[in-house]
């Protein structure tokens, strides 16, 4: 059984007492499986969370009862803490005291206690998605950051030191310190993200993307798109400027971008391409709901359904990869979108157990 079996099963509470001390004692000694616990869980509340939303006073009713388990975490011993875990899942049986908190992200709690993590559960103004924003502290870095993620299938917000805002589309990450400080102000992103940056002329945001490029600005509007299973980096202005700053063959790439231009870092690839008059409402439509496709090839739209809707989908037959496809999509569920790309094009398709085929 691999790393992540053992962890699934820790999780859903399925695991033999002997797996569970394995997995603790893992985390305790093994930075990166202990990364990788923090994930799976993140995951997993997002997926088993109900979809309607907390009132205010189930919102305190959970932050309060979350305090009081975190002060367990210097008092008592695991054991105590694993009974406090048993106990939420039989009361998670009973009912669903707390809205969308329900007892899996009390169970999330508990068990980030153990790994000297400590969750901050933000509400969304997104329509009724939530999102997980967990404070960890490193062995590089001394003060806490902030790892905010969405997955497959979900959108966040969340709101920077400086009070600088970001839209995370599916399936991206966001790195950040508890305050700034010194000279930058800075951040880690891969994914896409809609960003509204305060203006501090004399402290520049520096955004470190995962594709060897960071983004530096000091107070404006734009779009990075910017997936590690995508072959191009597309950074959008809407307004204000800023600077890309390529690592190309260990020298420094400095690039200006105006408003309404789009600068797109192609993999293996020497030069990067600048689009110019570009439709920025159409770029952002993400974060309003909107999905769609001019003449895009099917194995890019399957790439985006799949972040956007939270399943696989496998294309069978490969001649089938470079149909384009123009469409528009809002709220319409994976298979209504497939049975309208089935009737507009020479594709057949079936859905089973979260996956979906294309032959």
């Amino acid at each position: 059984m691999d790393d992540k079996e053992y962890i699934a099963r820790f999780i859903q509470g399925e695991c033999t007492q002997q797996e569970q001390d394995f997995v603790l004692k893992e985390a305790e000694r093994n930075a990166e499986f202990r990364q990788l616990l923090y994930e799976l869980k993140n995951i997993y509340v997002h997926e088993n969370m109900p979809q309607t939303r907390a009132t205010e006073e189930e919102y305190g009713q959970f932050r309060k009862y979350a305090m009081q388990r975190m002060l367990l975490e210097e008092t008592e011993s695991r054991d105590k803490v694993e009974q406090i875990h048993q106990e939420a899942k039989q009361k998670n049986r009973r009912k669903n005291v707390l809205g969308i908190f329900n007892m899996s992200a009390v169970a999330a709690i508990i068990v980030l206690l153990v790994l000297n993590l400590k969750y901050n559960f933000i509400q969304m103004p997104l329509e009724d998605k939530v999102v997980v924003q967990a404070s960890e502290q490193t062995a590089h870095k001394a003060e806490p950051v902030n790892v905010l993620y969405t997955a497959k299938g979900v959108k966040g917000e969340t709101v920077l030191p400086d009070g600088s805002k970001v839209i995370l589309n599916s399936d991206s990450r966001i790195t950040y310190p508890a305050r700034f400080s010194g000279n930058t102000r800075e951040v880690e992103f891969s994914g896409e993200g809609y960003f509204e940056v305060q203006k501090d002329s004399l402290h520049p945001m520096v955004i470190r993307c995962n594709k060897n490029f960071k983004v530096i600005v000091y107070g404006t509007t734009f779009n990075i798109k910017t997936y590690g299973n995508d072959n191009t980096a597309k950074t959008t202005l809407i307004s204000g400027s800023i600077k890309i700053v390529e690592n190309v063959d260990g020298k420094e790439l400095v690039r200006d971008i105006a408003p309404s231009q789009s600068y797109t870092i192609i993999e293996n690839e020497q030069f990067a391409r600048l689009e110019t008059k570009v439709n920025t409402d159409k770029v952002c439509e993400w974060k309003d709901g909107i999905l769609s496709f001019d003449s895009t090839p099917l194995s890019e739209v399957a790439t985006i359904l799949e972040r956007w809707h939270g399943i696989r989908i496998v294309v069978e037959d490969p001649r089938k990869l470079d149909i384009p496809i123009t469409a528009r999509f809002t709220t319409e569920s994976i298979v209504q979108i497939m049975d309208l790309l089935k009737f507009s094009t020479a594709i057949k398709y079936s859905v089973g157990d979260n996956v979906v085929s294309i032959r």
